[in-house]
């Protein structure tokens, strides 16, 4: 019995081991797969880089990213068409002479592919960051529908014509074949329309478009209405980003103009910025944004809007009298760094100058791209001012290292002194819509 209790006790011993090794086996894998995860999702969907510049990426080992398209790589050994990355202990670089805008980075295990990111090449180029608060006029490409309602016809009974043909946030472009460019457009139309027929309207729905065919109530007073609210303009106060003499164009705001109502982005038919002075502020405090009041002069237009993007507003400068000719180096992200910067605004009359910041992390993968670094104010004449960030600084160029790195997005509502900015790269990225729009 003694010596079958010590042979147990041995196999025990022993089962106990085994068990210890599977343990450690099953957190050592689960520890790899973690990590890899990590490093799939820390790999970004679009990267950057700057034509001309020297340019280095890594994956974290054991991945590889490989850069694939019609490019020349000059590797550290100098090979061409070379890897990218290949490991913690293993940094390869590649830089210019790329004959396409675009490649495609593939991030890979074992030779399987888990992650894509498209590589973009920006110009080296150097861009005025201007500061400057401007009045903003869009007037919508078509009238966006804000609602439907009910209309009271002739015999007392509430019509509602619009229902569940037109929706929120709709954009019609054209009503029985003919464009329209505002309100007065489609009343003229939907007046003329014989009684009892319908009016086609074309309309853009998201990414699609359609043709919805709406008849017009009559009113006791014999006017013809569809029963809908319609906005075709908007204004507001914001500030210029920075003006590209390279291409003329203009960035300003870092974000985009949003709808009232449908929460929808506008969609720019025509559009102006110009000259505004501040006049007052109302201060920021806790719950409760502040907010620069301007008095703009329309007839002193500085540019033309073309583009309404995620990312703000675009287009071509018209006039550069008031616009600074103090030209600077952009920075890419990997440039970018926790610490000391200076910010651009125009909280006193129409003359911007520079404000102490701190940027107090880099987000470098945000999915929000208006929310790529995180702005403190430390400037005490600023915060005597406004108490931090105020509505109207959104596109305030952002300044590190004498290079413009991004502007300021939005701010923290329950911390005035605390806001959003958004990298320049991606600014700069978005003005290459303007030629696709034209």
């Amino acid at each position: 019995m003694r010596r079958f209790s010590m042979i147990n006790k041995r196999k025990y011993r022993a089962g106990r081991f085994a068990g210890a090794c599977a343990t450690v086996s099953i957190i050592a894998v689960c520890s790899l797969f973690l990590y890899l995860l990590t490093g799939i999702a820390s790999f970004p969907d679009k990267i950057h880089i700057m034509e001309g510049r020297e340019t280095v990426l890594t994956a974290a080992f054991p991945l590889k990213a490989e850069l694939k398209g019609a490019y020349r790589a000059v590797s550290a050994a100098g090979d061409e068409r070379a890897p990218i990355g290949g490991g913690s202990a293993e940094t390869e670089e590649f830089s210019e002479d790329f004959s396409e805008d675009k490649s495609t980075l593939e991030l890979t295990f074992l030779g399987i592919k888990l992650k894509e990111a498209d590589v973009e090449v920006l110009p080296d180029i150097e861009v005025a960051p201007c500061g400057l608060a401007v009045g903003v006029r869009i007037m919508t490409d078509g009238v966006m529908v804000l609602g439907v309602g009910a209309v009271p016809s002739a015999d007392g009974v509430s019509l509602r014509p619009s229902d569940d043909k037109l929706l929120s946030g709709d954009l019609i472009f054209a009503a029985n074949g003919r464009s329209i460019t505002g309100k007065d457009d489609l009343i003229a139309i939907v007046e003329a329309a014989p009684e009892g027929a319908p009016v086609s309207l074309s309309i853009k729905r998201g990414a699609a478009t359609i043709v919805e065919e709406v008849t017009p109530a009559r009113t006791a007073d014999g006017e013809a209405k569809l029963g809908v609210w319609v906005r075709d303009s908007t204004q507001g106060i914001g500030t210029l980003t920075y003006y590209n003499k390279t291409t003329g164009a203009f960035g300003a705001l870092g974000h985009g103009i949003l709808d009232v109502d449908t929460k929808r982005l506008i969609k720019v038919k025509t559009g102006t910025i110009s000259r505004s002075d501040i006049v007052s502020v109302k201060k920021g405090e806790q719950g409760a944004p502040g907010e620069l009041v301007g008095e703009t002069r329309l007839t002193d237009t500085i540019g033309e809007i073309r583009l309404n993007s995620e990312l703000g507003l675009y287009g071509y400068v018209t006039d550069t009298a008031l616009l600074p000719d103090n030209f600077m180096p952009i920075a890419l992200q990997a440039d970018i760094h926790e610490g000391p910067a200076r910010m651009v605004s125009s909280v006193r009359g129409m003359e911007p100058r520079e404000y102490d910041v701190f940027i107090e992390s880099v987000n470098r993968y945000s999915d929000d791209l208006s929310k790529g670094m995180v702005v403190r104010i430390t400037d005490k004449d600023l915060l005597t001012t406004t108490n931090g960030i105020v509505q109207g600084m959104s596109g305030s160029p952002l300044i590190q290292d004498g290079k413009l790195i991004g502007a300021v997005t939005h701010v923290f509502v329950q911390n005035p002194t605390k806001g959003y900015g958004v990298f320049i790269e991606n600014m700069i990225s978005q003005e290459r819509r303007l030629d696709a729009r034209d």
